[in-house]
């Protein structure tokens, strides 16, 4: 059982050090030009944190100073990841920003026309190679985003039932 926990605890050693690795594959500078493919480091971390996972039972003394191990490395990885994620969170705001000022415009054919032009924007501008962004971040983009968005679409229907009450307030007195 020793053995076993002392190639457990080697084989978390090397999960480490290959995360350490990818992290300054991460952080490190590019030549002018080229794009980093930040969707096989994020598979890549996937894989190691699974290998992790799976990396089997360590002795109760060596686990607390692996654990602290992986966090630091684990935090090195997210932090470049966090980094690249910084253009794709500021477009997804300008967005934002828009569809705000779409909320406020008074309901017309244009503003429900741009609203619809922003939906699209959002979904179709995502550039390639960016990583995902978190899902609690994505999530809270999103749904003040659509919050937004709703409003236009909201005001646009309110617009047109007001109408539709004005016509057939004026039909039912023709009659």
């Amino acid at each position: 059982l020793r053995k076993q926990r002392n190639e457990n605890a080697s084989g978390r050693e090397k999960i480490i050090e290959d995360l350490h690795a990818l992290a300054e594959e991460a952080a490190a500078p590019l030549p002018e030009g080229t794009l980093r493919d930040w969707i096989d480091i994020e598979k890549r971390k996937s894989g190691l944190f699974e290998l992790w996972k799976k990396g089997g039972g360590v002795a109760n003394a060596a686990w607390k100073a692996l654990d602290e191990k992986f966090d630091i490395a684990l935090k090195k990885l997210d932090g470049a990841l966090d980094a690249a994620r910084e253009p794709e969170i500021a477009r997804r705001k300008k967005l934002i920003a828009e569809a705000e000022e779409l909320a406020k415009a008074t309901p017309s054919r244009e503003v429900t026309d741009r609203a619809i032009a922003v939906q699209r924007r959002w979904a179709s501008e995502r550039p390639q190679g960016l990583p995902h962004l978190r899902r609690k971040d994505e999530q809270i983009l999103w749904d003040v985003f659509k919050k937004n968005t709703d409003a236009v679409f909201k005001a646009r229907d309110a617009e047109r039932d007001s109408m539709k009450a004005q016509f057939s307030e004026g039909m039912k007195n023709r009659y």
